[in-house]
């Protein structure tokens, strides 16, 4: 539900979403909590200022590698349900991300850490692809002197042995 801030009718044309905003919530109170904004703002513009500050000021640049969409359990409960299986990291974008990260590294000399979380779907179902990734980003980070780690989101039914030592090889944290 998003209310309009010059006439206050809800701008998706659900009377009772906008009902419920207005009686737990008033205008007032969703424009400084800035989920009301005035349209002069330029809400764009805000956002990617307060991202760059982000990046500028912090030491650690943290990236959400997403190996796949594609899952091997079907969990009632998930949150990705509805959500298109079948995206897949590739080789390319792995390329692709690195001569980012190089790029973005040699501009900002405040890094000094890149974290990588391995997501998905589950992650452990594009393994090839994501160690590949892992050591070309390994790599960039060397030769830029920054530190790497990474971290994995998974349900582990496909963790072996032999995965949780290349997980160990790029400092798997979490």
């Amino acid at each position: 539900c998003f209310a309009s801030i010059d006439t206050g009718e809800d701008i998706f044309g659900d009377s009772f979403c906008y009902q419920k905003i207005v009686e737990f919530y008033p205008i007032e109170r969703g424009v400084y909590l800035h989920f009301i904004v005035e349209e002069i703002v330029d809400e764009t513009k805000e956002f990617l200022t307060a991202v760059r500050k982000t990046w500028d000021d912090n030491e650690d640049l943290k990236i959400v590698l997403l190996g796949t969409t594609g899952c091997n359990f079907g969990c009632s409960y998930c949150y990705e349900n509805g959500v298109n299986r079948s995206l897949n990291l590739n080789y390319l974008v792995s390329e692709q991300l690195c001569e980012y990260l190089a790029k973005v590294l040699k501009t900002n000399d405040k890094i000094k850490r890149v974290f990588v979380l391995l997501f998905g779907g589950e992650p452990t179902l594009r393994w090839e692809q994501l160690m590949y990734a892992c050591e070309k980003i390994s790599d960039v980070c060397k030769n830029m002197k920054v530190s790497f780690e990474t971290g994995i989101t998974t349900n582990g039914y496909l963790l072996t042995e032999d995965r949780i030592r290349d997980l160990r090889k790029y400092n798997c944290t979490s």
